[in-house]
């Protein structure tokens, strides 16, 4: 028995490349001892979103995907919560609006068959990224790299 496609390449082939937005906030900062773990969660989560994408089947990729997303994405919101400082934290939590609009909408929207339901995920993508980028930017150092003394917050 064939396993179901979820969608054509036509269509995925935007959302693959929309999932590699996941390393841009990698990418605008320097890199830190202290970020490890969150660059490594980011990257893993843009490799499986592609490599889902790429060929989106009902089948374990679509699983481990969905998984990893939902992980990824509680680790980020939470260090979120706990980080990110006012004025930055009001914006972040707008654009979570923003995320759960598009991911909700993507979902009725492909229900519907209708073909734009593409631009909302990659939306929902684009959302998320903006938020880590926050969120990396004020993700707690615990010494200074080049003095090895604690960082004021």
């Amino acid at each position: 028995m064939p396993i179901k496609k979820v969608t054509s390449w036509s269509q995925s082939k935007f959302i693959t490349m929309s999932s590699f937005l996941f390393t841009m906030p990698i990418l605008a900062h320097e890199y830190n001892e202290d970020k490890k773990w969150p660059y490594f969660i980011l990257l893993t989560t843009s490799l499986i979103s592609a490599n889902f994408w790429r060929n989106p089947l009902y089948d374990w990729r679509r699983i481990l995907d969905i998984y990893f997303a939902k992980f990824s994405f509680t680790y980020f919101l939470v260090h979120g919560i706990i980080y990110v400082p006012w004025p930055y934290n009001l914006l972040t939590s707008l654009n979570t609006l923003n995320i759960g609009y598009c991911y909700h909408k993507s979902h009725k929207e492909y229900e519907k068959r209708n073909r734009y339901w593409v631009w909302y995920h990659v939306g929902f993508h684009t959302c998320i990224t903006l938020n880590v980028y926050y969120i990396l930017k004020y993700f707690p150092r615990k010494n200074c790299l080049l003095t090895g003394t604690p960082v004021k917050m």
